[in-house]
């Protein structure tokens, strides 16, 4: 045994001490209600193509450009991309996603990265084949990717 006073009280409250809160409850504001917008295919290709994508999103109100810039929204809200476009930013849904990249989709989101799609306009959406970090919005700066 320990030899200090109240070790068996302090080691009881160390076992049902919370040390983090992993159900992400926290990050949820009250009356905030999120909405998911896609649903989840499973794929194992090793490479991507307009055929192949990681994700597709909606293209029904604009047809989007094959290099597009933007940000995520943060999943707590609504899984969506923005766009920045010339002439303002857009919001597109996202339809569906290949379940490899949900986490990284979160993530993005959460963390307001900027980053460039590629991608191609279909008859379902368009079809994001390639995302790229763009460092700040320039595109002409390392990112992760480099």
């Amino acid at each position: 045994m320990c030899g200090f006073i109240g070790y068996e009280k302090m080691t009881k409250e160390i076992k049902h001490m919370p040390v983090f809160d992993f159900s992400g409850a926290s990050d949820k504001k009250p009356g905030v209600q999120s909405e998911c917008t896609y649903t989840t295919f499973q794929s194992n290709e090793q490479e991507t193509s307009p055929e192949k994508p990681i994700m597709v999103l909606d293209n029904s109100s604009r047809q989007w450009k094959h290099h597009s810039c933007g940000i995520f929204t943060n999943p707590i809200k609504r899984t969506s991309f923005e766009f920045k476009e010339d002439d303002g930013v857009f919001s597109a849904d996202i339809i569906s996603i290949d379940s490899r990249f949900v986490s990284l989709l979160k993530w993005l989101g959460e963390n307001h990265i900027n980053v460039r799609l590629s991608g191609e306009n279909k008859e379902n959406g368009y079809a994001v084949y390639k995302i790229r970090e763009t460092a700040f919005g320039g595109g002409t700066k390392l990112s992760a990717e480099d």
